[in-house]
């Protein structure tokens, strides 16, 4: 029931935005359990964010392999030994804070394919 009324508020939410813009609401899932994660997707909801690339390698791959349509964000920041595990289990990286790691981004361009950087 609590998940309903969630899953309520922020469709309202978005029908209100939305009359100015499109927007998306990314559910933070650092240190969550799994069955907290599936109840949202199990929700409706699709797009996710984390802190941290080695929670997100262990806890995503099974995760997409059920529902393939997820977009997980990148929030906070990257450090320049993980941006290889980033570019691939990451749809979008919300901060690049640092020439360090644009420079190591730089060196993975052939793997960016079409993601989205926040700089």
């Amino acid at each position: 029931m609590e998940n309903q009324k969630v899953l309520a508020n922020i469709n309202s939410l978005k029908k209100k935005i939305k009359q100015n813009k499109d927007i998306e609401i990314i559910a933070i899932s650092k240190r969550q359990p799994i069955e907290r994660i599936i109840s949202a997707l199990d929700s409706g909801h699709k797009i996710f964010g984390e802190n941290q690339v080695q929670e997100t390698i262990n806890k995503w791959p099974v995760l997409r392999k059920k529902y393939s349509d997820i977009k997980l964000h990148l929030v906070g920041p990257l450090q320049s030994n993980k941006v290889k595990d980033a570019i691939s289990k990451f749809d979008v990286i919300q901060t690049v804070d640092r020439e360090k790691i644009a420079k190591a981004l730089k060196k993975e361009e052939s793997n960016l394919k079409k993601k989205k950087f926040f700089i």
